[in-house]
């Protein structure tokens, strides 16, 4: 598998890590802003057991996707005639899975976007709205070609 190969490419690897970790802390911090980045710590007490799990996948398949999408164009190991269609669309499942949101915690800012009573049904959803995110950025390494024997798209 074409992602087999970005690992082994400790540039890429160490670029993972880095950007899962920016993630992990990006992410809160933007949750948080509204109300002071005082409450940095206390947005980690409000997850369950189960957003935990989902949060730390997040962080991690963001920082995997964003690796390979930047590895697969250094490297070229995709045709010319697919790359546009693959770039494409594997930008827009990052976008879509980076700014889709992970927990109720997002409400500071969707609400200001959204109508409120469409803020509340972001609560009772929230997970399978973390699901969605989850399967978006797979979608986007998918389409990117990472499953694939040689990294090409589709």
């Amino acid at each position: 598998m074409a992602i087999l190969k970005m690992f082994k490419d400790p540039k890429y690897l160490g670029l993972t890590f880095g950007l899962s970790f920016l993630m992990f802390f990006f992410y809160p911090a933007v949750q948080v802003l509204s109300q002071g980045l005082n409450n940095f710590w206390f947005w980690f007490s409000l997850l369950t057991p189960l957003t935990w799990l989902f949060y730390i996948l997040y962080g991690i398949l963001f920082g995997v996707t964003f690796s390979f999408f930047l590895w697969q164009r250094s490297k070229k190991v995709c045709p010319v005639k697919k790359a546009t269609s693959g770039g494409f669309l594997g930008l827009v499942g990052t976008i879509l899975g980076s700014s889709v949101p992970l927990c109720p915690a997002c409400l500071s800012w969707i609400v200001l976007l959204l109508p409120v009573s469409f803020g509340f049904s972001l609560v009772k959803y929230s997970i399978e709205i973390m699901v969605f995110s989850i399967l978006l950025l797979f979608l986007t390494l998918w389409l990117l070609g990472a499953f694939n024997k040689y990294g090409e798209v589709g």
